[in-house]
């Protein structure tokens, strides 16, 4: 079950929901504006079903300090993270992608000239090394 955060809601006292960008299993992931700044940024949420699944919490929680750390242009820049403290749902708050994701990419790989996945691997295999580093 993910936590389904609807348009207008203003999450963690900070973020204000604009759309829906994905919803899956384990969490949700909306389009939102920094209300003290008015930046457009991604928000991802854990799936309160998820909650009392101490793994799931640690992996989400250092996905977030990974990624927080990791500087290069092939990975999203964390902002801030933490726990809401009205729902207790862990989130991240990340840069907002323009353009496709690497999934939406692979989904449409068939139609890729092969100049264009040299570049979708050179990219992701950059971002790899650099959170890896």
């Amino acid at each position: 079950m993910v936590a389904r955060l609807t348009a207008g809601t203003v999450f963690a006292g900070e973020y204000r929901v604009e759309r829906t960008l994905f919803e899956g299993d384990d969490r949700g992931v909306y389009e939102v504006e920094q209300q003290s700044t008015g930046k457009r940024l991604a928000l991802k949420v854990l799936s309160p079903g998820l909650l009392a699944d101490e793994p799931a919490r640690a992996r989400f929680v250092d996905e977030a300090r990974v990624n927080g750390r990791v500087k290069t242009e092939h990975v999203l820049d964390v902002r801030a993270a933490g726990i809401d403290g009205a729902t207790g749902y862990p989130w991240v708050a990340s840069e907002l992608l323009e353009g496709d994701n690497l999934d939406q990419a692979i989904a449409r790989a068939t139609t890729l000239p092969l100049k264009d996945w040299d570049e979708l691997l050179s990219q992701t295999l950059h971002g790899l090394a650099a959170v890896h580093h």
